[in-house]
């Protein structure tokens, strides 16, 4: 398939709700949608940074997930992990081996996640997921605030018709967002 980030098509508005945003847009490789979801909360890039590359708290912010088994790591280079991901039935459950990158500067922070071949064999009772591209954007304000946009490109693998992936990539940055607006913003926190 080969889904891109590198390309800017047209932003599609889905949803806005709870001071969250999310956009659809085409892939030009593929029938599958992107998405991008926004948000800004009230926090600040070291906590941005232990939560998202927090194997623990894999699960408590991306929907479905089962979990994060890390299996490389170089600091502030990269992280390497496993991930599982329980599907509604009647469909298989996902999994995946993703490498995390980081390109940091003064006026913001990319995080960029692709899947990659290796570093552990697939289950049986799983599908696989080859081609992925995630990217977080991650700009911080001088009045404590974060924008973060959280865009995605993927191939949900298997049979599952482009149509039905399509309907259903909506809800899951909304509730991305939510959880870690929950687990870092620090408006209580600064006073």
């Amino acid at each position: 398939m080969g889904v891109t980030l590198q390309a800017q098509p047209a932003l599609e508005l889905q949803k806005e709700e709870d001071g969250i945003k999310v956009y659809t847009v085409d892939n030009p490789n593929s029938d599958f949608k992107g998405f991008k979801g926004t948000i800004t909360i009230n926090s600040d890039y070291e906590s941005f940074h232990k939560l998202v590359t927090n194997c623990e708290a894999h699960k408590e912010i991306f929907p479905n997930s089962m979990g994060l088994e890390l299996l490389e790591e170089a600091k502030g280079k990269y992280l390497i992990y496993y991930s599982a991901f329980d599907a509604p039935w009647p469909l298989d459950d996902r999994e995946g081996v993703y490498k995390m990158t980081f390109d940091f500067n003064p006026s913001k922070r990319v995080y960029y996640v692709r899947s990659v071949d290796g570093y552990k064999e697939s289950r049986n009772d799983r599908v696989r997921l080859t081609d992925s591209e995630t990217k977080w954007i991650v700009i911080e304000s001088v009045d404590g605030r974060l924008s973060i946009e959280h865009i995605v490109f993927a191939s949900p693998g298997g049979d599952i018709p482009s149509w039905l992936a399509n309907s259903v990539i909506i809800d899951q940055p909304i509730n991305t967002l939510k959880a870690i607006r929950d687990k870092i913003d620090l408006r209580f926190s600064r006073n």
